[in-house]
């Protein structure tokens, strides 16, 4: 007796804990559910603002540094084909 009496309290908890999931999946579709993207795009949004910035800043301080441009984009040439390697030629 004391066996289908636990497996009764067994069985209605696991159906409370089925509803319960079930009511909580019931409020992340409501309003809540719009809430996430909004978040998702104002960081986005946030990132994108601060590199800009850092190019907008990287970019000024080139402007006014000894250093020309040339020189930069040689250095950053030499890396990337140390990097990914040598063009191939079509030839």
């Amino acid at each position: 007796m004391h066996s289908s009496v636990f497996n009764d309290v067994k069985t209605r908890v696991s159906q409370d804990r089925v509803e319960v999931f079930r009511s909580r999946l019931r409020v992340t579709r409501g309003w809540k559910c719009y809430f996430r993207p909004f978040f998702l795009v104002a960081f986005f949004l946030v990132a994108l603002f601060f590199l800009r910035l850092a190019i907008s800043v990287t970019s000024f301080l080139f402007a006014k540094s000894r250093v020309t441009q040339n020189f930069v984009n040689k250095k950053v040439w030499s890396l990337v084909i140390s990097f990914f390697g040598a063009p191939r030629s079509n030839t």
